[in-house]
Formats: structure tokens, C-alpha cells, sequence
């Protein structure tokens, strides 16, 4: 956990961009305390707002950002991946017969062979008329991986462990589960190996 001025600094946003950002109501969920300690999520986040209002409005990087996580799941973007990018996307789809006030945009993620996919999927359970407009992708493993240095940079990385990855890989991707499967049969055979060497 640490204040304000390191998750700036993490995130690589100016502390005045985030008072007047927060001023405006237009920054990510964060999951500070009541005295306004955060974590690496909210730096994750928080990156991941800044580096998207590059790209887009304010009230779309912030969709982006707090959305992202939760679209991830069951991945971390600060899990080990084997090298593997993730990606975090925002869709904007057309849908003329949308509700007054429906909002036409979502927020998918995965590897970026998967994002084309999953966007044209999502569009089409909305309804058959929708259409997919645009696609603006981040990389989460980037965004990570910067929030990551810069913290062991202040030294604050060792302040939250890794996520581990559970023994039910039920709900990741298949080719997670695969890549995860094939670790495991290999450090069960160099673990077993081991042991016949010491008998």
C-alpha cells in the first residue's frame, strides 16, 4: 500500500493532471482506503487511464480503466504468462435500435489474436443489427510490467506479492490451461528427476 504522490509516480501521471482529473469525477475506480492508500491494482488502473486518454476521451479512458481487470479475469496482468501479451480493448459498436441512453461500448480482453473475435462476439449478442465501429487496445502485460519496475524503482514491489495461479484452472482460456498444464508436468518431472538423483 502506499499515498498518492508513488501511485502518480508508478503510474507515470502528473500529481496536478490527478487532482484535476479527480476534481472533474473522471479517474478510474480506485480501491484506496479511507486515508487514501493504494495498491499496484490502482496504479494498473491508473496507467492504464493515462496511457488511454491518449487515445480517446475522458469518460472512455476511464470505462477502459475500470473495467479492465474485471475483463481480464481470471488472468492477472501481473501473473506470469510465459511470455504470452495481454491486452485490454474498448469496442465501440453502432446499434440503431439501442435503448435512449444504452451505451454502446464494452471493454474485452485477451492475447490480440483473440481481440477481433471477441469484439465481433460481444456485438453480435447485443443484436444482429449492431455493428462493430472501432477497436482501441492497450497492452496490459506493457502496462503491468512499467507499474511493476517503477514501483521496484521506489522500492515499494515487494509491498504486494504476485497473484498464484490457482490448482482449478477452470474459466482460463485454453490456452492458458495448456500452457499451464505443460508447466506443471514439467516441473513435476524435473522435481521427480531430482529426487532420484539424491536416492
Amino acid at each position: 500500500m502506499f499515498k498518492r504522490t508513488p501511485l502518480t509516480a508508478i503510474a507515470g501521471m502528473p500529481a496536478t493532471r490527478f487532482d484535476q482529473d479527480q476534481r472533474r469525477g473522471k479517474l478510474p475506480r480506485l480501491d484506496g482506503t479511507g486515508k487514501r492508500t493504494y495498491t499496484m491494482r490502482d496504479a494498473f488502473r491508473l496507467r492504464c487511464y493515462w496511457q488511454a486518454a491518449d487515445a480517446t476521451d475522458l469518460d472512455s479512458a476511464k470505462l477502459l480503466s475500470d473495467r479492465a481487470l474485471e475483463a481480464l479475469r481470471p488472468l492477472d496482468p501481473f501473473t506470469w504468462t510465459d511470455g504470452v501479451e495481454l491486452h485490454v480493448a474498448l469496442i465501440r459498436y453502432d446499434w440503431p435500435d439501442a435503448l435512449e441512453g444504452w451505451d454502446c461500448r464494452h471493454v474485452i480482453a485477451g492475447r490480440w489474436e483473440d481481440l477481433r473475435a471477441l469484439a465481433k462476439a460481444h456485438v453480435a449478442s447485443v443484436d444482429p443489427s449492431a455493428r462493430l465501429v472501432s477497436v482501441i487496445a492497450f497492452s496490459a502485460t506493457a502496462i503491468a510490467n512499467h507499474v511493476w519496475r517503477a514501483a521496484r524503482e521506489l522500492g515499494l514491489s515487494e509491498t504486494e506479492s504476485v497473484p498464484g495461479i490457482p490448482e482449478d484452472l477452470t474459466g482460463f482460456p485454453e490456452w492458458f490451461r495448456e500452457a499451464e498444464v505443460e508447466r506443471r508436468t514439467l516441473a513435476a518431472t524435473w522435481s521427480d528427476a531430482s529426487d532420484e538423483g539424491r536416492a
